[in-house]
């Protein structure tokens, strides 16, 4: 399962609307990224979680992952507690915010 939430600085109020670190759903395995050359947060698919019959796959990290929005490689894996990627404050769940629960 995939806990999709708000998080939100409590220093300069960004906001991201994700998930943090490696998480699945009942399709597809998935991480959270983080890019340095630009501080933006993306997500990378990882495989699929099953094959047809069922059984548990492991997880296939690119050998070159790439931001989505600048192309930059020197990606690293986003949780909250590593801090904002705008200013480096403190990130935390939102809880006025919008969740969901993906599977």
């Amino acid at each position: 399962m995939a806990v999709y939430e708000t998080f939100r600085c409590g220093e300069c109020d960004h906001e991201h609307y994700g998930f943090e670190g490696d998480t699945a759903t009942m399709r597809e395995w998935s991480r959270a990224l983080i890019c340095p050359d630009c501080g933006e947060i993306t997500g990378i698919t990882l495989g699929a979680t099953t094959d047809s019959d069922g059984a548990v796959l492991p997880k296939k990290t690119p050998r070159y992952p790439r931001c989505k929005a600048c192309g930059g490689q020197r990606l690293k894996i986003w949780h909250a507690k590593n801090g904002c990627p705008q200013c480096g404050g403190t990130m935390e769940p939102d809880p006025d915010g919008p969740s969901i629960c993906a599977d």
